[in-house]
Order: C-alpha cells, then sequence, then structure tokens
C-alpha cells in the first residue's frame, strides 16, 4: 500500500499494517547505538522526521546522510537561499540533528559539531 498525498500520518492511523510499520520503525530508531543511513529521502515527510528527531532526541541514534545536497537537505528554507549570512541560522529539524550526524573526515560544517558531507561545500 501506498500513502500519497498531505495528510499521511493521519492515513496511516487508519491502516492497521501502515500504523505498525510506523510503529516498528519508531522502535527500531529507538534502540540502543541505531545507525540510520538515509539515501533518497528528501525529509518532507512530517511523521517520518518526527519519528527520526524523536530517535535523536533519545540520545543514541546517529545519521549518516548521501544526497547531492549533503545535510543541507534536512533544511528547505536553507538550502533555496542565494546568499547565506549566517551559517549558524538553520532550520528547526537541522538544528535538532546536527548533533546526531556523521559522515567522511576532511569535510565539516562550521555549525557542526561532527565532521559531515556536503556536496555544495557548505
Amino acid at each position: 500500500m501506498l500513502v500519497i498525498g498531505g495528510n499521511k500520518a493521519s492515513e496511516i492511523g487508519w491502516h492497521p499494517i501502515l500504523k505498525w510499520n510506523h510503529e516498528q520503525f519508531g522502535d527500531f530508531l529507538s534502540k540502543r547505538d541505531t545507525r540510520l543511513m538515509v539515501l533518497g529521502y528528501s525529509f518532507r515527510d512530517e511523521h517520518i522526521n518526527d519519528a527520526i528527531a524523536a530517535a535523536a532526541d533519545s540520545g543514541s541514534l546517529r545519521l549518516f546522510i548521501i544526497d547531492p545536497d549533503g545535510v543541507d537537505v534536512l533544511d528547505k528554507d536553507y538550502r533555496r537561499k542565494l546568499v547565506w549570512t549566517d551559517s549558524t541560522d538553520r532550520g528547526p529539524l537541522f538544528n535538532r540533528l546536527r548533533d546526531h550526524l556523521i559522515g567522511r573526515q576532511g569535510s565539516h560544517c562550521e555549525t557542526c559539531s561532527v565532521a559531515i558531507t556536503s556536496s555544495t561545500g557548505r
């Protein structure tokens, strides 16, 4: 079953198998020392973002993001700006997840506490 449209969280609640899958996703993310590799996800589904952020808030989730925009995919508004006057002025999802990002050595984001990969050089 595929859920499309703008009210996915509500639709998931109506279908037992989708609700169970979403609960399992959150449960697995919340396990101790969990690592999540994210490939090709735009971070535009709030119900998925909430599950990822809740697991990060618990302290043990680490994220590795593979995207043409690097970690900037976490911040839709930041990606659209042509001029960045303050690199610490990021969106709420980026701010919530930044301390949980992992990546390759040699590339570093000034606003992150760990090395990360960003194809845009920001």
